[in-house]
Parts: C-alpha cells; sequence; structure tokens
C-alpha cells in the first residue's frame, strides 16, 4: 500500500492580538495618619499638653492625743475611810448610810439637817465646802478641801468641784465669808416614794441664822433664803417668818429639805 501522507490535524486557531490593558485610574489619596501611631518619616501632630498641676503640699500628720493623767490617789483618811466610804458631816454620812429604810418624811428632815451642816462648814474661815462627792455632799475635813483643790483637773472625778467661788483662799476665790456662794442641794431623788409621795426634793437654808418653824434669828434681820425658796411648807404655814437680830447667829445655818426643817 501507498505510504500515508505525513498529514496532521488542524490544532487550535491562534489568538487575536491582546488588547491593551486598561489605562489606570486615578491613585486615591493615602489616607490620612492615625495620630495614635507613628508613621516613618511623618511627625505626629502636637498633642495638648495638660497644665502642670501644683504640688499639694504634704499635711504633717497630727501625733497620738497624749493619754489623760492618771488620777492622783488621796492620803488615806482625806476622802474616804478605811471601807472607801466618803468622809462626811456626820448627818450626811447618816442620810447616805440610811435613807433608804427611811420614810420620805424622814428623808427630808436628815437631808435638811445634813445641809444645815455642809452650810456652816462653808461659812468657815478655816475650811470650805467647795469639793462634794459623787452624792454632791461635802467632804468635811479641810484638808480633803486642800487636796481637791490642788489636784484639780486630775481628781475631778473624786472630787466634784462646784466652782471657785463656794470658797475662800485657799480653797477657792471668795473675797470673805459673805462672798461664798455654797448652795444646798437640789432635786434629790425619794427612796422608796408611795403613791401620794414627790419622786425628788429640794432644800432651802438660811446662812447666819437659828430658825423655827416661824422665826429666825438672824446676824442680818435681812437675811433671804438660799436659794429663794420658801423655808416653810405653805401647805402648813402661810405667814411670813419672823426675823430677829441675833449677832452670836454669825456661822449658823437652819435649812429645810421638802419643807421639813432638819
Amino acid at each position: 500500500a501507498p505510504p500515508m501522507p505525513n498529514v496532521y490535524p488542524p490544532g487550535p486557531p491562534m489568538p487575536g492580538p491582546v488588547p491593551p490593558a486598561p489605562a489606570p485610574g486615578p491613585v486615591p489619596p493615602a489616607p490620612a495618619p492615625d495620630p495614635g501611631f507613628f508613621t516613618p518619616g511623618v511627625l505626629p501632630p502636637p498633642q495638648p499638653v495638660n497644665p502642670v498641676q501644683p504640688v499639694q503640699p504634704v499635711q504633717p500628720i497630727a501625733p497620738p492625743a497624749p493619754p489623760p493623767a492618771p488620777v492622783p490617789v488621796p492620803p488615806d483618811g482625806t476622802l474616804f475611810n478605811g471601807q472607801g466610804q466618803s468622809l462626811l458631816n456626820s448627818h450626811c454620812a447618816t442620810w447616805r448610810d440610811q435613807h433608804t429604810s427611811l420614810s420620805v418624811t424622814n428623808q427630808m428632815k436628815k437631808m435638811a439637817k445634813c445641809m444645815g451642816q455642809d452650810c456652816e462648814q462653808s461659812l468657815e474661815t478655816g475650811n470650805a465646802c467647795r469639793f462634794h462627792d459623787a452624792n454632791r455632799l461635802c467632804y468635811a475635813y479641810d484638808s480633803a478641801q486642800q487636796w481637791c483643790a490642788e489636784n484639780q483637773p486630775a481628781a475631778a472625778s473624786l472630787c466634784n468641784d462646784q466652782g471657785s467661788n463656794w470658797g475662800m483662799p485657799p480653797f477657792g476665790s471668795a473675797a470673805g465669808v459673805d462672798a461664798v456662794e455654797w448652795s444646798p442641794i437640789q432635786n434629790v431623788a425619794v427612796s422608796n416614794p408611795g403613791a401620794s409621795d414627790p419622786a425628788v426634793f429640794s432644800c432651802s437654808c438660811m446662812k447666819n441664822c437659828g430658825c423655827s418653824s416661824s422665826k429666825c434669828y438672824c446676824a442680818d434681820p435681812t437675811t433671804q433664803p438660799t436659794p429663794a425658796l420658801p423655808m416653810g411648807d405653805p401647805k402648813i404655814s402661810s405667814t411670813p417668818m419672823q426675823m430677829s437680830s441675833y449677832s452670836n447667829k454669825r456661822g449658823k445655818c437652819t435649812c429645810t429639805c421638802g419643807g421639813q426643817f432638819g
């Protein structure tokens, strides 16, 4: 057989000319640099600067308060007896020890006697009734009044100070006996009151006087009660107190409490 001609099948068509690439469009502007980041070659915009705050001075720390001064201890037999009880005038000690077992009337009478003693002590030139115990009763001895005066205010819890005008020097600042401003106790609580009894009573004294229920004998007949309460119970007597001049009553006192004479 004759040889096959050297013929190949046709290949794919040749591609046509390549179209030109589209012209590039305008280049978009670069984004503005973030002020929070550093762009190489570009300095960040200046940032606002907070003004410098002045340095506040450091307040010094106050030192702790000093501890309270210890309460001084009075010498034995000055303010208290061996049982720790206040050393008082005799009627005051009796009231303290017995008033819870007394009738209301006797409580008042015993306190009136007590106030009479404290009043007379306040008129002494060598003593005073400026400093009192917890019951507002006068320490009886001049050594007690002197110790209290010398140990204020450290001894304030032991010596209840009524004021410098409640005593003459060296116990206080009153210029003389007539300038002493001692005054009897007020608003004393009644122990075991009955339904018709008062809850409290108060006292009044006549200084430099000796009195009964109707008449007073005084160094100065114009003397008025201290404080200005009626000496007698108005329910018993509505007549004014009669006054007589007796020079020997100087330094004496008569007191009433709740209208009861001591």
